[in-house]
């Protein structure tokens, strides 16, 4: 079980994450249905973030567990179970699939204090979502 803090460094990045997506439903979706979306999202993974190794001290431990694959044309199970879960139609699914970022693959990691995106298969480029170092230097 995650201690107090844990939790609460978890929902951050969690929640990073989640705005990732919710701006990829709303293209697709309307917007209270891509907020029901990344609400629904934000549940599921927080809930496998619980249960996976979440430590500040060890943030790659469990990381594969946490992370989201998608290829252009079909969607990280995470992603198509929430937008089930909300009542999207497999076209509504399907369309949110062949529209990704750039047409590419990405995987997203979503890591205690960190949450990167990596386009582009293998050799593709990362940008960072959130960062506790960027974090620490703006509170500075």
């Amino acid at each position: 079980m995650m201690e107090k803090t844990q939790e609460k460094t978890a929902l951050q990045e969690v929640y990073a994450a989640c705005k990732f997506f919710k701006l990829m439903f709303q293209n697709h979706l309307e917007q209270h249905r891509a907020t029901m979306a990344s609400q629904e999202l934000l549940r599921t993974l927080l809930a496998r973030c619980r249960k996976t190794s979440w430590s500040i001290e060890q943030p790659l431990l469990g990381s594969a567990t946490r992370s989201i694959l998608c290829v252009p044309g079909k969607l990280d199970p995470t992603i198509s179970e929430a937008l089930k879960r909300i009542g999207c139609t497999k076209h509504e699914i399907k369309s949110i699939a062949n529209t990704l970022p750039e047409k590419k693959e990405f995987v997203m990691w979503i890591d205690p204090g960190e949450v990167t995106v990596r386009k582009g298969g293998e050799r593709g480029s990362i940008v960072t979502l959130l960062s506790n170092n960027q974090q620490q230097q703006q509170q500075q």
